[in-house]
């Protein structure tokens, strides 16, 4: 796995979340390794790589840093999605009706 990149930045993360046993985050080494498939002079999958690795080193970032703001917002819409999702897979639909005000 950590030889799958030749970025040392890759390399790095990949050994630590084996030695971690950090199994769960892997997809995250995954969306970089398909990033790195991509026309790599295109600026999009320059920012894409960039913000993958900060989110992935996101505690190595300042408490000043944007980025930390920016991961806040996606885990709570990520958060929201993963309930809307259970709510529609669910044994028991559950659905929010707005109650007319003449009732």
């Amino acid at each position: 796995m950590s030889n799958s990149s030749k970025d040392e930045r890759f390399q790095e993360i990949a050994q630590k979340y084996i030695e971690d046993r950090n199994y769960h985050r892997l997809h995250l080494l995954n969306s970089i390794l398909i990033l790195e498939k991509c026309n790599q002079e295109l600026k999009s999958v320059k920012i894409a790589k960039e913000v993958l690795y900060n989110y992935i080193n996101n505690e190595n970032l300042p408490t000043e840093s944007k980025m930390l703001y920016i991961f806040n917002i996606f885990k709570k819409v990520r958060d929201v999605s993963y309930i809307a999702y259970d709510l529609q897979i669910s044994n028991m639909s559950f659905s929010l009706i707005p109650r007319s005000r003449h009732s």
